[in-house]
């Protein structure tokens, strides 16, 4: 792990823990965030601006479109979601 991703995990751990995150979802969080930067350097020659964008709508959709669409019938509420 390079010195620039523990930076990123250390802020990340500080930001939850100000939130009240419990140490599980600290740890959870940091160790797979941890693994994605690990990626992220592995392969940033292949990384372009463009792709980000593109991944990161594509997380954002599959959040809004399957997982709450979960969340929403687990709950039995129904809720307008858009994604701009």
């Amino acid at each position: 792990m390079s010195e620039l991703t523990k930076q990123e995990i250390e802020k990340l751990k500080i930001e939850l823990e100000g939130r009240n995150y419990s140490q599980r979802t600290v740890y959870d969080y940091s160790i797979h965030c941890g693994r994605f930067f690990d990626w992220l350097e592995k392969e940033s020659k292949e990384i372009t601006p463009e792709s980000i964008k593109l991944h990161i709508f594509s997380l954002k959709k599959h959040y809004y479109l399957v997982i709450m669409k979960e969340i929403q019938k687990k709950k039995g509420c129904v809720m307008s979601l858009s994604l701009s």
